[in-house]
């Protein structure tokens, strides 16, 4: 999963390969387009859980900064956003993005870049 932009707006697209060095673009491709209230999703960070069900966070692209989002697929191709997105909202920050979330094996941790409007911090949070 990659991000792509037009000139103007980010999406997300899908390429795949077998040996990691040709790829194929997908044709359906953007597989995340921004939708309402957003300007561009980017950042994408994928994980395929243990049910089989493919977990994405991205970064939003909001008319004042980025907050993190979250939607889910079968496929990795069609893609539900989550309901109550954002799932982190930028809060007193100019942006948070570029989520990274690993299982540890009884949580799940988020690193994500969160910018202060004065430097930049890498942060973390969890969830079970």
């Amino acid at each position: 999963w990659y991000q792509a932009s037009d000139g103007s707006n980010y999406r997300i697209g899908l390429a795949t390969s077998s040996d990691g060095i040709t790829w194929t673009k997908e044709a359906t491709n953007p597989v995340l387009d921004y939708g309402a209230g957003l300007v561009g999703v980017l950042s994408p960070f994928v994980i395929l859980n243990d049910d089989g069900m493919y977990m994405l966070w991205y970064s939003g692209n909001i008319a004042s900064g980025q907050d993190i989002r979250y939607a889910t697929s079968s496929d990795g191709i069609t893609w539900t956003k989550e309901p109550i997105n954002p799932i982190m909202s930028k809060g007193s920050s100019k942006h948070i993005s570029q989520p990274c979330v690993v299982y540890d094996g009884t949580a799940l941790k988020m690193w994500y870049i969160d910018h202060n409007y004065s430097y930049w911090n890498i942060s973390l949070a969890t969830s079970s």
